[in-house]
C-alpha cells in the first residue's frame, strides 16, 4: 500500500492522463460536453440580457438567470442519479464565482466591495464542511441544509426591506419575453447534453470521475458568461456590482440547489438511506469554499476594499484549486 499525501489520498502511481485525446477525440462524450459548453454561454448571456430588458437592470436578476443553467445541469444530474456530478457542479461553480468573478472585478476595478449578503456564504460553507465529517449525506442532512437556507433567505429578505436594492435604469421591452423563454429551454437541452456527455467522458477516460468533470470542466464553462457580464459592468464603472454578481450564485447553490438535488436523489431511489459524500470534494472544495468565503467577509461589511492585489490572489487561488483537485483526483483512481 502506498503512503498518504497531505490531502489524505493514496500516493500510488495512477494511469497517465492523455490530455490531447480528450480534446482531439471525436467521441460522443467529448462532442456532447463541448456542445453543452457552447449552449451554456448562449443561454446564460441571452437569458440575463433578456431578463434585464424585461424587468429592469437589477443585480439579482442578472445573477439569477446566469444561475439557471447551473441549476438545470445539477437537477438533470440529480434526476439521473448522478449525485457526484451534481455535487461537483454546485461546489465548482460556487468556487469559480467567488474566485474568478470577484477576482477579475477586483483586478479591473477600484476599491471594490461586496453585497452585504456575502456574509451568509460562510455559515453555509461551514455547515457543509461539518456534514462532510460523517462521510455521507442523509435525509437529515438535506433537512438541516434546507432549514439553514430558509433562515439565510429570511435574513436576506429582511435586509432587502431595510435597504432596497437600487435598480439601474434600462429600456424595457416586452419583446424580451420570447428570448427569455428560449434561453430557459436551451438551458434544459444543454443540461441533458452535459449530463450525458459527462458520464460518457467518465467511461471513456478512466482518469476522470463525475465529480472532477463537474467541478473542473463544467463549472468553469458555466461561469464564463458571468465573467463576461462582470466585465461589461466594469466597463460601465459598476465595479462593486460586477464583483457582487457572484454572491447570489453561491447562496443559491448552497442554500437552495444542493438540498433540492439531495432530495431528488433520495426520491428517485427510495431504498437509499444515505449518499456518499465525495471525499475529494470535502477535503478540497469545501475547505477552499470556507477559506474564500471567510476572507471575503470584511469586503461584505465594507471594512476592506478589494484591489488588484486581492484580485490576483483570488485568481491564483482558483488556479491552485484546479491543479490540486486534478492531481488528487488522478491519485485516487
Amino acid at each position: 500500500m502506498g503512503s498518504l499525501d497531505i490531502l489524505g489520498v493514496p500516493s500510488h502511481t495512477a494511469p497517465a492522463m492523455n490530455w490531447p485525446d480528450i480534446f482531439a477525440s471525436h467521441s460522443l462524450g467529448t462532442t456532447l460536453t463541448l456542445a453543452a459548453m457552447v449552449g451554456f454561454y448562449i443561454s446564460s448571456r441571452t437569458g440575463a440580457e433578456a431578463a434585464v430588458r424585461l424587468v429592469g437592470d437589477r443585480l439579482l436578476i442578472r445573477s439569477l438567470f446566469h444561475w439557471v443553467p447551473v441549476a438545470a445541469v445539477s437537477l438533470a444530474a440529480a434526476c439521473s442519479g448522478h449525485f457526484e456530478l451534481a455535487f461537483g457542479v454546485i461546489l465548482g461553480t460556487s468556487i469559480a464565482a467567488l474566485c474568478m468573478v470577484v477576482g477579475i472585478s477586483a483586478l479591473g476595478g477600484q476599491e471594490v466591495t461586496l453585497d452585504r449578503r456575502a456574509v451568509y456564504i460562510l455559515p453555509a460553507a461551514l455547515l457543509l464542511f461539518l456534514i462532510g465529517f460523517n462521510a455521507k449525506i442523509t435525509p437529515w442532512s438535506a433537512g438541516v441544509l434546507a432549514l439553514q437556507g430558509g433562515a439565510i433567505a429570511l435574513g436576506a429578505i429582511t435586509r432587502s426591506k431595510a435597504a432596497p436594492a437600487k435598480a439601474v435604469k434600462a429600456r424595457r421591452s416586452i419583446l424580451a419575453g420570447p428570448d427569455l423563454v428560449l434561453s430557459v429551454a436551451l438551458s434544459g437541452l444543454t443540461a441533458w447534453a452535459a449530463d450525458r456527455g459527462s458520464m460518457h467522458l467518465v467511461t471513456e477516460i478512466r482518469s476522470l470521475t463525475p465529480g472532477l468533470v463537474g467541478s473542473l470542466v463544467l463549472a468553469p464553462a458555466l461561469m464564463l458568461p458571468l465573467i463576461g457580464t462582470a466585465q461589461s459592468l466594469l466597463g460601465a464603472g459598476r465595479d462593486s456590482d460586477a464583483a457582487s454578481l457572484a454572491v447570489p450564485i453561491a447562496l443559491l447553490n448552497l442554500c437552495l440547489l444542493l438540498p433540492v438535488c439531495i432530495a431528488l436523489c433520495f426520491w428517485g431511489d427510495s431504498t437509499k438511506t444515505s449518499l456518499f459524500f465525495p471525499m475529494l470534494n470535502w477535503r478540497i472544495d469545501c475547505l477552499i469554499l470556507v477559506i474564500i468565503s471567510a476572507a471575503l467577509v470584511p469586503a461584505a461589511f465594507k471594512n476592506w476594499r478589494l484591489g488588484w492585489i486581492e484580485g490576483l490572489v483570488l485568481i491564483a487561488a482558483y488556479a491552485l484549486y484546479l491543479v490540486v483537485s486534478l492531481k488528487a483526483g488522478v491519485r485516487m483512481m
